[in-house]
């Protein structure tokens, strides 16, 4: 749970100082993408049990929708040039 929380803050305060949208797709990466913190930790909830597993999923997913939410108004043809 501690790890989820140290994710959280670092991905709050990143986001916070991103200084431009090409920064914001790239935190995107760091922690959704293939080897992204977030996604490194849904991966091991396979190794937690019933009640546990479902609360540290469902913090997971917030994490994800609200830190990652604000990439959703980034119009999609700058995304594009981004990349």
């Amino acid at each position: 749970m501690d790890n989820l929380e140290t994710i959280r803050k670092q991905a709050a305060n990143a986001i916070k100082q991103a200084p431009n949208a090409g920064a914001l797709v790239d935190l995107e990466r760091a922690y959704l993408g293939r080897a992204g913190e977030l996604t490194l930790f849904f991966k091991t909830l396979k190794n937690f049990q019933g009640e546990e597993r479902k609360i540290l999923g469902d913090k997971a997913n917030k994490i994800s929708r609200i830190n990652f939410s604000l990439l959703n108004i980034i119009p999609s043809c700058i995304l594009r040039e981004l990349k």
